[in-house]
């Protein structure tokens, strides 16, 4: 499934975020974030990956990005463009304020935003004016 998505976190200096491509609905994306990467330290290293192709619940490791749903051992991991397929300009991005985030996961399709903030997940869809606590596991 091609549900894409941001996965952001507030800072000091404003957002950083990664794009995801598959399955960034609220029914997958949320179980992961809220059960897997749910403190700051959890946060940073998901986002520090870059770029991803699938959100897992756990970063992983380095890995074959062609033959990654073949890989018993890689099926919890994030499959991640710049680690496991060398792709070039995949780092998280950073945003000064909300309304670039939004405007950003807009220009890359993405119908999901997810907001790590103060210790909780959120999210919103591109046709919302809110954002909507993440349930937690």
């Amino acid at each position: 499934m091609s549900t894409r998505s941001l996965i952001a976190r507030q800072t000091d200096r404003g957002f950083e975020a990664v794009f995801c491509h598959h399955d960034g609905a609220p029914r997958y994306h949320g179980p992961v974030l809220t059960g897997h990467y749910s403190t700051p330290e959890a946060v940073a290293a998901l986002l520090d990956l870059g770029d991803l192709s699938v959100l897992g619940p756990q970063p992983g490791r380095a890995h074959a990005f062609a033959t990654h749903h073949e890989n018993p051992d890689a099926q919890d991991w994030c499959l991640a463009y710049g680690r496991d397929r060398a792709d070039r300009n995949r780092a998280e991005r950073c945003y000064a304020c909300e309304a670039e985030l939004l405007e950003d996961a807009d220009n890359r399709w993405a119908k999901y935003v997810y907001l790590f903030r103060e210790g909780r997940w959120f999210y919103r869809s591109g046709d919302d004016e809110c954002w909507h606590t993440l349930a937690t596991r």
